[in-house]
């Protein structure tokens, strides 16, 4: 996967999906923040009684898909 997307398209998805993913969670993935690049740049994230799916406006040299924690980005 390699996708090219502005830091400050970044930091505003992960700011939305921080108030849905827990930092501390009961399951270990639900910390983390799933991106699916194919076409587009999809990124998701869910506490199981919410969800939230983004599409930022990136360039999708290579798709892919990888689960990362919130905290480390």
């Amino acid at each position: 996967m390699k996708i090219n997307i502005p830091r400050s398209a970044l930091r505003e998805v992960l700011q939305g999906l921080g108030r849905i993913v827990q930092s501390r969670a009961t399951l270990p993935v639900l910390q983390c923040v799933r991106f699916e690049a194919a076409e587009r740049l999809t990124v998701s994230g869910t506490n199981l009684d919410q969800y939230a799916h983004v599409q930022p406006e990136c360039t999708v040299d290579r798709g892919g898909v990888c689960v990362v924690t919130l905290e480390s980005l």
